[in-house]
């Protein structure tokens, strides 16, 4: 799902390309899928992942700080 982030970078990859570039938004199909795959899920309530299945981050930056461990937390991932 690396492309649902193109729509917020779409303004700063029209600035810095060498010439003009037709920039596909992908994010409306991307959701289609995911919706396929989990099902439909009522508001308020999450989809439950298949049970041998987890969530993980990883940084290659280094240990995360304390405001991206916030950050994954209230995404539902645990930062080890």
């Amino acid at each position: 799902l690396a492309c649902t982030h193109y729509p917020f970078l779409v303004n700063r990859m029209r600035k810095v390309a060498p010439w003009p570039v037709d920039w596909i938004d992908s994010g409306e199909a991307i959701a289609r899928r995911v919706l396929s795959l989990l099902g439909e899920v009522k508001p308020g309530e999450h989809a439950a992942p298949p049970k041998d299945m987890r969530d993980i981050a990883v940084f290659s930056s280094g240990g995360a700080d304390f405001a991206t461990r916030r950050l994954m937390q209230g995404f539902g991932l645990s930062v080890s």
